[in-house]
């Protein structure tokens, strides 16, 4: 029995003098197999030596860059606004125009949009001419117009005055309406006419009102078609949902793991750049247990021709 308890206090006395395993900094290196001969769109080569439980990548390409590990903001992008016209039938000038607000309330009902600050942006733009069926696109910067931390709103107005002073009125179509923004991580797309969530705003006295609508694919705006309604002021607004142009915290970039602990270690890693340009690739190679983690981060330089 006094055998047993000298044992037992033995290996308490062991166990609390032993200190925890120590982890080891991974010895680990990275290059590429042909450094002058990256070309996009094909397959780079990484060679890797020494070892490491855990391997995370990050080509350098955009929302795959180390640097940006804590987090990234964009800025506020070159923003465009695209479309289509066409125009058919009538003799009126001057009916269609649009409209860029920063301040608009996002109620669609005719006071809220009166009472809203508009810019007119018409002469950005090269609308459809003549009298056909053709489309004609065109598209302008509006970055100008763009308030950071506000949302913007595109307004396509068509007015309709009596006919006998004025001419007969004109059918206007819009479609293909897309608005960008090119930033540090490429082009981010705001909305496209499927997702603008465009709403139709009516003024004045409206004796024909399927003349004006939103159907799947295009806008169209038009006039009073009856006789006494040819003779009465119309107005017609169609307008987006508010559409976020602003700079935005897109969080942390996030790297790939190219190995776990139950991975065997590859000397080779292949991977294929799709963009020419200069790149940082950076591993992060890693020992981890339950007593600590010891890591050591290598970059190689990556010119894509």
């Amino acid at each position: 029995m006094k055998k047993l308890i000298y044992i037992c206090l033995l290996s308490v006395i062991y166990v609390g003098c032993t200190k925890d395993p120590q982890v080891e900094t991974p010895q680990f290196e990275a290059k590429l197999e042909s450094p002058d001969n990256v070309t996009a769109n094909q397959e780079a080569k990484f060679l890797f030596s020494g070892k490491a439980d855990l391997i995370t990548f990050y080509s350098g390409e955009p929302l795959n860059d180390y640097q940006f590990k804590s987090g990234r903001t964009i800025e506020k992008g070159q923003v465009r606004l695209s479309f289509d016209s066409n125009v058919q039938f009538g003799t009126q000038v001057n009916q269609l125009s649009i409209w860029l607000s920063t301040d608009f309330n996002g109620i669609y009902q005719l006071n809220n949009v009166k009472s809203a600050t508009w810019v007119d942006i018409t002469s950005r733009f090269t609308l459809a001419t003549g009298n056909g069926t053709t489309f004609f696109p065109t598209s302008a910067d509006i970055s100008d117009l763009v308030v950071d931390k506000k949302p913007i709103y595109i307004s396509y107005r068509y007015r309709s005055l009596p006919s006998t002073a004025n001419g007969s009125a004109r059918i206007w179509k819009i479609q293909n309406f897309n608005i960008s923004s090119s930033t540090s991580v490429g082009i981010l797309n705001l909305a496209t006419f499927s997702s603008a969530g465009f709403q139709l705003v009516q003024e004045g006295t409206i004796i024909d009102p399927g003349r004006a609508n939103i159907f799947s694919g295009f806008i169209q705006l038009a006039g009073n078609n009856t006789t006494t309604g040819r003779e009465v002021e119309t107005n017609w607004y169609v307008i987006t949902k508010g559409l976020d142009a602003s700079s935005k915290d897109l969080g942390p970039d996030i790297g790939v793991a190219i190995k776990g602990y139950v991975d065997p270690f590859s000397p080779v890693y292949p991977y294929t750049y799709t963009k020419p340009g200069t790149y940082t690739a950076t591993f992060v190679a890693q020992n981890a247990t339950i007593y600590g983690n010891e890591k050591v981060i290598k970059t190689v330089n990556v010119v894509v021709k």
